[in-house]
This record gives structure tokens, sequence and C-alpha cells, in this order.
């Protein structure tokens, strides 16, 4: 399970490579009792003890990272991904790195003491524990930008303030009138940091080198080029309403509350009901809820995995298990979202020349932030084509279907017009045309596939000939919502020589092979 792409809802991915998927799309066929399961297998995956080497906060905008073991901040990102955009100067990495502005943020104090850290009503609010004091952290989904709330309260008669430890210097840094902020400007990104003094003194002499040192709570908002610092602050004002982190802490778990879908399961345990519960949260904090723009377009991605791995970036494959589970839960306004950045991401169809010279609206691996395709160069300076994402594509836009009466959906406007014809043209039409005859059927080409080997060693993987099968019959039944029964018909027809091809290719001897060919 460690493997499985629903590794997107954990905070400590242990795989080594990018996302491989050990649990095959046959299971989830209607009939089988695996389509139950799934939504359990969506939890298990979810959350991890507070135990655990790192908890994530995060609003859509950014992440914060806390170590539990110390209670210290070690991260806070600016935006809800690891890499915005491809790199002009160096296009075999992994494109421009998101910027991070902390490398240690903690509550000093003379009285030397354990931390433990947990998650509040399994909420994103990070509440921290200290023989000598208490601490908050937490990004609100309430603000809309990417903030990260940071506060500490000392026991009483001890003594303490924030010390924090940049990842770059401190280029400049001014305050910003009657809103008491400070604006810091750092070397090596083109992002700032405003911070917002949001609780009490802690007369501290003024040190600019520790600004933070000053009050026990904070709000840093981080900047773009063009953001106006000084409207943002009043806009964060105008949000805090005077109220105490304490009390701001309790306003957001409130509207959080208020945004849960009752379950429609019965769970055995509490423990089962707080895993749901964090499970839920966690889906959440993975969504990109930075709106669209010139430039950037990736309104609705899911990453793969939450900071500190290595891997949260936005995976095809592994988001339409968190659109599915979204969908699953209740939560339609996010799974609805998920499907629109699918077919708003862009630019796409990079590598025509080894998808049969198809032009194709998912990407064959992953995106960027900023929602440009990324087919994942590798250190062997080649690429991935993964065509097992169209169809997974395909099943997560049937599944929401399924669930929700939708039908301005199909009609919504797209980078490549309306969203079904961009379906039918810019999915199921590149998925057709990079299939091959085999024995009386069908197989999807050769491919990196699921279990990703480079592509020099492609192989005809059972997985993406499975999705194939699978997001055409989803898309039948999405054919047959728009009325056009002639692509239905054609879906179910291809659906059926997809089967017959995976029959003989994949099944011998009374085995299920995972390839075609001998390999790993």
């Amino acid at each position: 399970i460690q493997g499985h792409p629903l590794d997107s809802l954990s905070t400590q991915p242990t795989r080594p490579g990018p996302a491989p998927c050990n649990l095959s799309p046959v299971t989830c066929y209607p009939q089988l009792t695996m389509r139950r399961l799934f939504p359990t297998l969506c939890l298990l995956l979810a959350c991890l003890p507070a135990s655990a080497s790192n908890l994530v906060t995060g609003n859509g905008f950014g992440f914060g990272v806390v170590e539990p073991s110390s209670g210290n901040i070690t991260k806070f990102y600016a935006h809800p991904y690891s890499f915005l955009a491809p790199d002009p100067h160096n296009p075999l990495s992994e494109g421009i790195p998101t910027a991070n502005f902390i490398r240690h943020l903690g509550w000093t104090s003379p009285a030397a003491a354990n931390a433990a850290a947990d998650y509040e009503n399994d909420s994103q609010v990070i509440r921290i524990r200290r023989s000598d004091s208490q601490g908050l952290c937490f990004m609100p989904f309430g603000f809309d930008h990417a903030t990260l709330i940071v506060a500490w309260q000392p026991a009483p008669h001890e003594a303490g303030s924030f010390h924090v430890e940049w990842t770059n210097r401190v280029r400049t840094q001014h305050t910003l009138g009657v809103t008491a902020a400070r604006l810091l400007q750092f070397d090596d990104t083109d992002d700032s940091l405003l911070l917002i003094p949001i609780g009490q003194s802690t007369r501290q002499p003024a040190d600019p080198a520790q600004p933070l040192a000053a009050n026990q709570a904070w709000a840093l908002i981080a900047l773009e080029p063009g953001d106006n610092p000084a409207a943002i602050a009043s806009a964060f004002r105008r949000w805090q309403a005077g109220l105490s982190p304490e009390a701001l802490a309790h306003r957001e778990i409130a509207a959080l509350e208020r945004w849960r879908v009752r379950p429609v399961i019965h769970f055995a345990s509490e423990k089962e009901r707080h895993l749901w519960r964090q499970s839920e949260v966690m889906l959440r904090i993975a969504q990109s809820r930075e709106p669209n723009r010139p430039g950037r377009y990736g309104n609705g991605l899911i990453v793969a995995s939450l900071p500190d791995g290595l891997w949260f970036t936005p995976w095809v494959r592994d988001m339409p298990w968190a659109t599915v589970a979204l969908a699953r839960m209740g939560h339609q306004a996010e799974a609805r979202a998920a499907l629109l950045a699918y077919f708003n991401a862009r630019p796409t169809g990079r590598l025509r020349a080894q998808t049969a010279g198809a032009d194709y609206q998912i990407s064959v691996v992953r995106y960027y932030g900023n929602g440009a395709e990324e087919p994942f160069f590798t250190n062997e300076g080649s690429t991935n084509i993964e065509f097992d994402d169209w169809g997974e594509a395909l099943w997560a836009l049937g599944e929401y279907l399924r669930r929700y009466p939708d039908p301005t959906l199909l009609a919504a406007t797209t980078f490549r017009g309306p969203l079904y014809q961009s379906a039918r043209d810019f999915i199921v039409k590149p998925l057709l045309a990079n299939t091959e005859p085999y024995a009386d059927g069908r197989i999807v080409n050769a491919d990196t596939s699921i279990w990703e080997e480079r592509e020099k060693d492609r192989k005809h993987f059972a997985f993406s000939t499975a999705m194939a099968i699978v997001g055409l019959r989803e898309f039948a039944s999405v054919a047959h919502l728009a009325g056009d029964n002639a692509t239905r018909t054609a879906a179910l027809a291809q659906a059926a020589a997809l089967q017959k091809g995976f029959n003989a290719a994949f099944i011998r001897d009374g085995h299920l092979h995972g390839t075609l060919e001998p390999g790993v």
C-alpha cells in the first residue's frame, strides 16, 4: 500500500521514485467488492499519526511544515506545489522551485522542554505543546492567500520569543504605515514576505535580524511580484476582525466543520471516524486554490504527496484517485474543480512525436504548478510516456457524473473548447490512436506506464490497457449523457476490443501478467 498513488493523501511518502501504483484498476470494476472498499483504502493512506516526522498545514495557496518532536516550523512554501514552471535555462531539471521562506522557526525559552504536536479536532490547525508553553500553527482557508499563522503562549512566569532562520538572506525590510506590518525581501527569490503582528508584544529589544521576536503571534503572508502589500495587509486586518490567534483558530475549525459533508457510512470505531475526518482535510490541503490567470492555469490540481516528501507536485495518475475520493465523500465542488483542472491546464500535447502524432490535453506524466505539462525528464535524458493517465482521467470524469447531475460541466468552456468535446477529441481519440492489434483484439501501445520504467525500457503494460478499458466504459456513459450515441457505441466497441486484447496478452497459463514482454 505504501507505493499506491493514494499517497497523495500522505504526509510522508516512502517511494524512492515517481508515483508507482500497486492496485490494478481492474479491481475498480462496478461489479466487484473492491469498489466498495475503495473509500476505505483512501482513508488508510490519507494521514499519519502524530508521531510522523512532519505535520503539514495548508490552505490551497501554500504549505507549512511542522516537526512535532521539536515544535519547530521547518518550511513555509509560497505555493501549493514544489515547482512553479519549467526552467528555460535547464530543460532537463525539475523546474523552477517554489520559494520556501523558512529554514527554522521556533520558540526559544530558558527552560528546556520536549515538544509534541497534533492536529486540532482533525483539522489543519496544528497544536504544539511543551512543558513551558504551547503554540499554534495553521494556514486559514478563510483568507485567500498563502498565509501562515504562528502563535505561542508561554506558561505563567516563563519568558521567551520567536527565533527564525530564513532560507535566504534578507535583502531589505521596512514597515508599512498604520498596519504595523513589515515587508521582507530576500536574495535569490522574487517572492517577498509580509509580517503582520497579531499577538501580544514580548517587549524584546528591536532586532532587525529577528523581527518575529517582538511579538507572540504573527501572520506570515507570501507575496508575488505585482502584489500590493498595503492592500493585502488591510484585507488581512479586516479578515482578522480583531480576533486573537486562539479565536482565529476556533473560527477556522468552525468553518471547516461547516464545510464537511456528513458521511453516509457507519464507522466501526472512533479511530475510523477520526481517520475519515483527517483524510477529508488532507485532500482539501492537497488541492490548489490559486486562481487561473494568464501564464498560470493550475487551479484545482492536486499534488501527489504533501511536503516535505519529494513528490508534492501534480501527477496525472495520482490525481484521479484523490478526485474520486472527494466525489465519493460528497465534496462535489472540489471534485469538479479537479476535473476542470485537467481540461484547463496548458500547454499540453508536448510529446506528439511519442504519441503517434496525436495532440492531447491530459499530460503524459504530470504538471508544473502553473499547469504546464511536465513529461518528467529523467537522469538518462529521456521522457516518460504513461498512457494509463488518459484512461484514469476518463474514469474520474465518469465517476463524478454518475454521482452528481451536473449537465453544465460537459458544456463548460475549457482550454480546447466545451469539456465534452475536449474529452472526446483530445483524450479518447489520442488514446485510441495509441493502441495496436493483438490476437483478435487490441492493446495499448508500449509505454512506461504504472511501474515507471524509462523510455528505453518501455513495454506493453497490463495496467495501461486495463485503464483504457475502464476509461472508455466510463466515457460511454458520459457520451450517453451528452446525447452522443454514436460515440457511446464506438467507445463500447473499442473497450470490448481492448478487453479481448487484454485477455490474450496478459492472461497466460491461468496467471495475470503485468507486462507482455519479460522484465522486472
